[in-house]
């Protein structure tokens, strides 16, 4: 499998970069609901797997992510990326931003939260 090099881009381009990728995955998941809705007859109970990964093992991982996946579909139904940690708000390089700290708690707890 070929690796995929890239140069590094300026960060106004990765943030335009970003906000098309997530308007992108949030359509996609969109869809995928709506057409599992549409295969069911708009049944409202979709059989989905819910899976969850953390940054390093054990209870002190900074980073997590949680997907459901339909199991008939094979389509991701939706994500979310959990940080108990914040690089701004750590440097104090700018008070004005968007943290990105989204969790707070021990990492264990992240797998009742999904439930």
């Amino acid at each position: 499998m070929p690796i995929l090099v890239m140069p590094l881009l300026p960060e106004r381009k990765l943030k335009v970069l970003q906000k098309l990728l997530i308007r992108v995955s949030n359509d996609s998941m969109r869809n995928a609901v709506e057409e599992t809705d549409k295969n069911n007859n708009s049944y409202r109970y979709i059989t989905a797997a819910i899976d969850g990964s953390w940054q390093k093992s054990g209870h002190t991982s900074l980073n997590g992510v949680v997907s459901t996946t339909c199991l008939e579909t094979g389509k991701v139904l939706g994500f979310e990326c959990l940080s108990k940690y914040c690089f701004k708000c750590k440097n104090r390089s700018n008070k004005d931003h968007k943290c990105e700290k989204h969790f707070e708690g021990f990492s264990e707890e992240r797998n009742r939260m999904v439930l």
